[in-house]
């Protein structure tokens, strides 16, 4: 099963979603891709999220 990193927005690790969840997130505008080059990994950070 795949998940799907997601960060609060001050980049607080969160618990993973899965990949369903993390575009309807996108779609809604209340997440961004978030891309960290130097470990090639990739998630979302959300704007409203709480740590």
């Amino acid at each position: 099963m795949q998940k799907v990193f997601v960060l609060d927005s001050n980049k607080h690790p969160l618990t993973p979603c899965k990949p369903a969840r993390a575009r309807i997130l996108l779609s809604q505008g209340k997440a961004a891709v978030y891309r960290n080059y130097l470990d090639k990994a990739y998630g979302i950070i959300g704007s409203d999220f709480e740590y």
